[in-house]
């Protein structure tokens, strides 16, 4: 089994970890990276409107009402 923690595995990359990607593809920024890469055609035009985000035990706890 892998020493890698299960944070690590599933939370993403960190900063530095980012900056090294976009260094090794070429671009300066997540944003450049897509626009390179996602048509602009299949893009929101608007952002979403979602609500704030919680806790996982919050909502555990909303589903039990």
């Amino acid at each position: 089994m892998s020493s890698v923690s299960f944070t690590s595995r599933h939370i993403g990359p960190n900063a530095s970890q980012t900056a090294e990607m976009l260094r090794e593809i070429g671009v300066k920024s997540i944003d450049q990276l897509i626009d390179e890469t996602v048509p602009t055609s299949i893009r929101l035009k608007q952002p979403l409107q979602l609500p704030e985000g919680i806790h996982e035990h919050e909502y555990l706890n909303e589903l039990q009402l």
